[in-house]
């Protein structure tokens, strides 16, 4: 009987080898999307690598592996359904790791100026003239013992996925690993060690501007406890000097004063970078102490940082600056023009989107169409009616032709207040 049990079992197990081609490395916003894919599935996944193996659905636990370019894991997966797993992730991998496009390295312009100037690595072009201002925080801890632990998470987690963006859901999914939904009403100060265990294993590693991530999902968790920590917002147009920014606070800063960021830390993949450009925010980053300034020059496009500019260096400045904009005015008034790769080839510029109001503002933007359109929002705060829920669909419909519908995705840490759905 035992002989055909095992050999049942080994009928029912299937490995599989698979490379690492991106050259970003099996970083968070991938392992994320590979992770909601194995939750699909029936079976029993494993990655095997660096002589560890781990679950396959749990995000911290494959990052930790720091899989790199060339490097390769095998995929075990085990069940009724393995077949179906191992054929249908080992496609949904190579397809991830061939979308994972390298992050382009921002070609600087050439550009000097009289003044002594501090070189940098750019993020994102464009040229500031305004005071440099550091970082500052408005504290809070106003600690709420009566919410349990894992409520905050779970609200926490609610609040990333409804943000829509893959950075947000990728910390999402980080968040949704083992380690933090066995908690319960534990003290935060149990979720913190957690949190700093999880650094540890990314330090010296290619995935150490990560670290970001986790720091900012602890804020997330911790202000649905009552202890925040928000950005300091001046009341006049500054250049922000900061060690580093977590994804969440480059948001807090998108409708305000900012004219530019200089960092002192990190890489121009980092989220909070990728999350900067996306803002058009000029930016760079200087591995140095920098001396504040009531005056100065960022110039991102060109990579340089002038403390202490003369008549003559805020003069080219001013005018980089306008023709500048004048390009970014240029740029937008085309942006419902076709957009072309490298090859030649049409690229679709799709936007996700949860109602009305943001699929306007995606079509403004020059989006071609609606890549996720998540219609739970509708269902929030009270029961749509069935004309509700058509006038809110024909209203995006008139809008694009391409549009992916994603239907009413409610259960586990998702619930609505009408209807009563056991914890699962």
């Amino acid at each position: 009987m035992n002989f055909f049990k095992n050999l049942l079992k080994k009928q029912n197990t299937l490995k599989t080898t698979l490379t690492i081609t991106s050259s970003n490395g099996f970083h968070l916003r991938p392992i994320a999307k590979f992770v909601n894919e194995v939750k699909k599935f029936d079976a029993s996944v494993n990655i095997e690598a660096k002589g560890q193996r781990v679950i396959a659905t749990q995000v911290p636990k494959i990052l930790s592996l720091s899989l790199e370019k060339d490097e390769s894991f095998t995929l075990v997966c085990r069940g009724t359904k393995a077949k179906e797993a191992s054929e249908h992730l080992a496609t949904f991998f190579v397809e991830l790791m061939n979308d994972d496009t390298e992050v382009e390295e921002v070609v600087q312009e050439d550009m000097t100026y009289e003044s002594d100037t501090l070189r940098g690595e750019t993020i994102g072009k464009g040229i500031a003239i305004a005071p440099l201002m550091t970082l500052a925080y408005d504290m809070s801890d106003d600690y709420d013992d009566t919410v349990p632990l894992i409520d905050a998470i779970n609200m926490a987690i609610n609040a990333l996925e409804d943000e829509n963006s893959e950075i947000s859901s990728a910390q999402a999914q980080l968040l949704q690993a083992d380690t933090f939904m066995k908690l319960r009403d534990e003290h935060p100060n149990v979720f913190q060690n957690i949190i700093k265990e999880e650094i540890e294993k990314l330090k010296n590693t290619k995935f150490e501007s990560r670290i970001a991530d986790y720091k900012d999902i602890q804020q997330r968790v911790f202000s649905f406890l009552g202890i925040t920590q928000t950005i300091k917002l001046p009341n006049s147009p500054y250049i922000l000097v900061a060690k580093e920014l977590l994804p969440s606070e480059v948001n807090e800063l998108k409708n305000a004063l900012i004219q530019g960021v200089i960092l002192q830390e990190g890489t121009t993949t980092s989220h909070a970078s990728i999350l900067l450009r996306s803002a058009a925010i000029p930016s760079i980053i200087i591995h140095q102490e920098i001396e504040l300034s009531s005056t100065a020059i960022l110039d991102a496009s060109s990579g340089n940082l002038v403390l202490k500019p003369n008549n003559n260096d805020l003069e080219k400045a001013k005018a980089r600056q306008e023709a500048f904009q004048e390009q970014k005015l240029l740029n937008f008034q085309n942006r419902h023009k076709p957009v072309y790769n490298k090859e030649g080839k049409n690229v679709k510029i799709l936007a996700n989107i949860t109602n009305l109001t943001s699929s306007k503002e995606a079509k403004n933007q020059g989006a071609d169409g609606i890549g996720l359109f998540r219609t739970e929002f509708l269902f929030t705060e009270h029961k749509p009616t069935l004309e509700e829920q058509m006038k809110a669909y024909t209203e995006v419909f008139e809008l694009f032709d391409d549009i992916t519908i994603r239907t009413l995705d409610i259960g586990g840490d998702k619930s609505l207040p009408y209807i009563n759905i056991p914890k699962e």
